[in-house]
């Protein structure tokens, strides 16, 4: 019983990470060259990934 939920915990993990790649290839700009050295590339606020990630 144990190790079905832990399966279960685990798929919902994968998942979950999967999920949150998309929204973030989704919300990302289409990656380009990296700029010339000197010229800081604009920054992008990462989200606070959620409490249980930590």
């Amino acid at each position: 019983m144990n190790k079905m939920m832990e399966e279960m915990a685990e798929d919902f993990r994968l998942a979950f990470d999967e999920e949150l790649v998309k929204l973030h290839e989704a919300t990302l700009p289409p990656l380009t060259t990296p700029p010339p050295v000197g010229v800081q590339p604009p920054e992008v606020p990462f989200p606070d990934p959620p409490s249980f990630c930590l």
